[in-house]
């Protein structure tokens, strides 16, 4: 009996060699099936908070530049944007990082970083937490709603950021903003 592996053929007539290769399988399907489980969550946790009819699904356009003119009082820099989304998701953006961290060892490239977010919309205003990943010129990130002003006071919801970064940061969000 032969097993394929990472493009090897490996000698199965071993009890030894059987046992790796079951433990090989059911390692791989375990991490697969965490994987499909977790993307699952992401895509349907949305779609559960829809089903409330104050419960908007957000898909939006994003572009931000840093400045060091035009930010709040105090801060020394921070990124400006425009945003264009559906359900009156349009407005002006406004983002400081408070806080970096060390690179993983295992992917040096990537800095994980978090700060205050606002989405100023002609409906009120929107503060999240951001926390999100940057590296190779790529942008991943999470906001929550932490207080709001207007329509969006007591607010609830959960947007993801993903897009490019350079001297324009480009970037696409989606999720869910519940109001009362």
């Amino acid at each position: 009996m032969q097993a394929v592996l990472a493009q090897q053929t490996i000698d199965t007539k071993h009890a030894s060699t059987r046992r790796a290769v079951r433990r090989i399988r059911r390692t791989a399907m375990t991490h697969a099936t965490r994987l499909a489980m977790a993307l699952c969550t992401l895509a349907l946790a949305p779609a559960a908070l829809a089903g409330n009819d104050k419960c908007k699904d957000i898909h939006a356009d994003m572009t931000e530049i840093r400045v060091t003119t035009g930010c709040d009082a105090g801060e020394p820099s921070c990124f400006l944007g425009e945003v264009d989304g559906n359900h009156g998701f349009r407005g002006t953006t406004h983002f400081r990082a408070n806080s970096g961290g060390t690179p993983a060892s295992g992917s040096p490239e990537w800095s994980p970083y978090a700060g205050s977010f606002r989405y100023e919309l002609r409906d009120g205003t929107l503060t999240m937490v951001e926390a999100g990943l940057t590296g190779k010129g790529q942008v991943l990130a999470h906001h929550e709603v932490v207080s709001g002003t207007g329509r969006y006071e007591n607010a609830t919801g959960n947007l993801f950021v993903f897009g490019t970064t350079g001297p324009v940061v480009t970037t696409q969000i989606t999720g869910t903003i519940c109001t009362q």
